[in-house]
């Protein structure tokens, strides 16, 4: 009976081990994926800068964000945007009529850099509770 239960709890551990390292794989793929988002988004701002010239002196700080990051109980980081338009508008008013599409860009690449930070986030929380369920089967062993 107890090689029996033995068996069950390895195969119990195999369980976690396997999911430990697909949580970890996932990680390293998504702060890839944060590296590209980040050069790409470096990139357009470079050439929005270059493109502004004189333009490039405007400071805006009065506005509020036009992102926040919920968290919610559990592993869970979502990034939600307001549903208003206005700030957006707001933000490129400044640039006139036309805003120049590298900064349209270069702020796509930034949302996109800070959803992927999120679900970052979120992996971390689920990779330290399936360590600590690795951990607590490791107990049980001994």
């Amino acid at each position: 009976m107890t090689n029996v239960l033995r068996c069950v709890m390895e195969n119990d551990v195999d369980e976690e081990i396997f999911k430990l390292l697909d949580c970890m794989n996932e990680q390293i793929h998504l702060k890839l994926l944060l590296e590209r988002k980040m050069k790409e988004c470096w990139m357009a701002m470079a050439k929005a800068r270059e493109s502004m010239g004189s333009l490039l002196n405007i400071i805006v700080v009065n506005l509020d964000s036009t992102s926040t990051v919920d968290v919610e109980k559990g592993v869970n980081f979502i990034l939600r945007q307001r549903d208003d338009d206005f700030s957006r508008k707001q933000m490129f008013k400044k640039f006139g009529l036309f805003t120049p599409i590298h900064l349209v860009t270069a702020q796509k690449h930034s949302i996109a850099a800070i959803n992927l930070v999120c679900n970052i986030a979120s992996n971390q929380t689920q990779l330290v509770q399936d360590m600590a369920k690795y951990a607590e089967h490791d107990l049980k062993r001994l």
